[in-house]
């Protein structure tokens, strides 16, 4: 949810967003001047609807081969996670605002191969394709850099491996909506959660998990695999 509420700005013309832990791949200035001048090339060229989406770093959720080979430079994308670095036209963001993501909020990684239509799951794809029930729903037209230029600078299982939303704590849950608990129930919650153990400010509890999770074992790191990007 953050994250697509991070991501809900409207830009002019178009733009290459970045998260904040990318690494670049070696000799990337070269490499992007290169994928730049072909992806205009290929602007130029294509008739009808033009390439609204880039890719230049992501996590393919699946099989390479089974992506659409457009040319030696670009692929169009499976399903894919990460938001990692991609460029964005203006025509792309007002596809991505037009489908209303946030009267529906689900995961920016979901949200994207719904619109380019590369989602697995065929009732969300339904609700948001561009012949679905949803009128206002417009197919980005995408593509995905071959040779990836950009990655994440720690990987699950990484020591300084940090996410603000797949390690976040539960604090509540018993009220669903944060004004409809009251000052003095709200202090009532906060105490249960202490007693509990499942929120120590000093960065442990209980249960073993703080507000910062631990670094994992030597074991769990040994056994990490890291993806060729």
């Amino acid at each position: 949810m953050f994250i697509s509420l991070s991501h809900h700005i409207y830009f002019p013309l178009q733009i290459i967003i970045l998260e904040d832990d990318v690494r670049f791949e070696r000799n990337f200035r070269a490499k992007w001047a290169t994928a730049w001048a072909r992806f205009e090339e290929l602007q130029s060229k294509k008739r009808g609807a033009q390439y609204d989406f880039l890719y230049l770093g992501r996590k393919l959720n699946g099989d390479p081969a089974s992506e659409e080979t457009v040319d030696s430079t670009f692929v169009r994308p499976g399903y894919s996670y990460w938001t990692i670095g991609y460029l964005v036209t203006r025509s792309g963001i007002e596809k991505l605002l037009g489908a209303s993501p946030l009267g529906r909020m689900i995961p920016v990684d979901e949200y994207l191969p719904l619109l380019y239509g590369s989602h697995p799951n065929l009732t969300l794809g339904e609700v948001y394709s561009s012949g679905g029930t949803d009128r206002r729903v417009q197919r980005l037209n995408a593509l995905s850099l071959k040779q990836l230029i950009i990655s994440p600078t720690h990987y699950v299982g990484d020591a300084a491996y940090i996410s603000d939303t797949e390690q976040s704590n539960e604090v509540h849950s018993k009220k669903s909506q944060p004004n409809e608990v009251g000052e003095e129930e709200l202090e009532e919650v906060e105490e249960e959660v202490m007693k509990e153990g499942r929120i120590d400010v000093s960065g442990s509890s209980n249960s073993g998990g703080g507000l910062q999770p631990p670094p994992p074992s030597s074991s769990l790191s040994s056994s990490i695999e890291h993806f060729e990007l």
